[in-house]
């Protein structure tokens, strides 16, 4: 009977100290992915002319990050700088990728009201897309009413559709 509590005292401590070290070790991988976030970061960031290639090796780097930890706190931030990595270097697929995966997990984060003004503007500006732009302009209006960004976004409905001489002929009549 000492014997058989022994050996399952022994196996409890085995396991205990194995799952210690798992957790150790995922915790330590999580920690280098996070350190090679911010030399990339810094890579990108020291020059006055980003290089594209590491903006997209950053961008990936953001995407990988989320993949394995969707849950971390800096995951929904990730997405977000992703983002805008994508709407900077004309990547504007990526972004809006980036832009719903934080409108799906993370209604929650700080600046979800952007990155639904952000899908807007992509729409807008970079798809031409008139439809699914008012989509989402319009629903940053009615959920965001106080927001800073709502000016913005009344202009860009108000102005949608209209070509460049019509536009400079209405800026003309205000003047």
């Amino acid at each position: 009977m000492k014997t058989k509590i022994f050996i399952l005292l022994s196996i409890s401590i085995f396991v205990a100290v194995s799952c210690n070290n798992s957790e150790k070790k995922a915790e330590k991988q999580k920690e280098e992915m996070r350190n090679e976030l911010v030399r990339t970061e810094n890579k990108l960031y020291q020059k006055i002319d980003a290089d594209p290639e590491i903006a997209m090796e950053l961008l990936d780097k953001y995407k990988e990050f989320v993949d394995k930890y969707p849950d971390d706190e800096q995951a929904a931030e990730y997405l977000f700088k992703a983002a805008e990595i994508g709407m900077n270097f004309k990547e504007p697929k990526q972004a809006i990728t980036c832009l719903s995966r934080i409108e799906e997990k993370y209604p929650e984060f700080d600046k979800y009201a952007t990155a639904i003004f952000l899908k807007a503007f992509i729409y807008e500006n970079y798809f031409q897309n008139r439809g699914l732009a008012r989509i989402y302009y319009e629903r940053f209006i009615s959920e965001y009413p106080d927001h800073k960004l709502k000016p913005d976004a009344e202009n860009a409905l108000m102005f949608m559709g209209i070509d460049d001489e019509e536009l400079i002929k209405i800026f003309e009549q205000l003047n």
